[in-house]
């Protein structure tokens, strides 16, 4: 004999034990970008936030807690292709933020935001954020006519596209640099006689 348990949740003529499947909801996954937000030196507790341009919506907030990148995830439909986004590295509120000083050779007080401008590709992203990449956005900042308050976010609007691609070819014409990602963050002397054969062999 068949027990009557077993046969419980199998329908039946009650349709109060039926599943109807279009009763069932689904919750749409969400198409997701990894964006690796990186320095080039080590940085411990030091606060990173992307933000659109556009809206000035802030898209992520965290920590980088004590290495020289944050790799996060954010919904593609947030970074449209061809879209600027807007990366800065600063000083945490709640602890002291310091950095690997390659000069000193030593650890120094993270004392002041660094920002980049970067153009989506709404696909996986490296972002270097370093001295470089700021003084390019504070020259977009004046070719833009941003003169005031210009550490105030909600004015990134501004900066049109045209005066950012002119102002970091101008930071590469008058340094005669360009900022290169590393497959680590400078933390002590050896990474530094790394970073030297580096260079070395791609200049052979």
């Amino acid at each position: 004999a068949v027990s009557g348990l077993s046969l419980s949740g199998c329908g039946g003529s009650n349709p109060t034990n039926r599943t109807n499947s279009d009763d069932l909801v689904s919750t749409p996954v969400k198409d997701m970008v990894k964006l690796t937000l990186q320095s080039p030196v080590h940085l411990t507790n030091v606060e990173a936030r992307v933000i659109d341009p556009q809206s000035g919506r802030v898209l992520h907030q965290g920590i980088i807690a004590n290495d020289h990148r944050l790799i996060i995830e954010l919904p593609r439909v947030d970074l449209p292709a061809q879209r600027p986004i807007y990366i800065e590295l600063r000083p945490s509120a709640l602890n002291q933020s310091s950095y690997y000083d390659p000069i000193l050779g030593n650890t120094a007080v993270f004392g002041s935001t660094l920002r980049a401008l970067v153009q989506s590709s709404a696909n996986t992203q490296t972002i270097l954020i370093d001295p470089y990449t700021e003084i390019a956005f504070q020259r977009a900042q004046v070719r833009s006519g941003w003169l005031t308050n210009r550490n105030d976010v909600s004015q990134l609007s501004l900066i049109t596209q045209n005066s950012h691609t002119a102002a970091t070819s101008e930071v590469g014409a008058v340094f005669t640099v360009r900022s290169t990602l590393l497959p680590y963050g400078i933390s002590n002397e050896n990474d530094l006689k790394k970073l030297s054969v580096v260079a070395n062999q791609t200049n052979e």
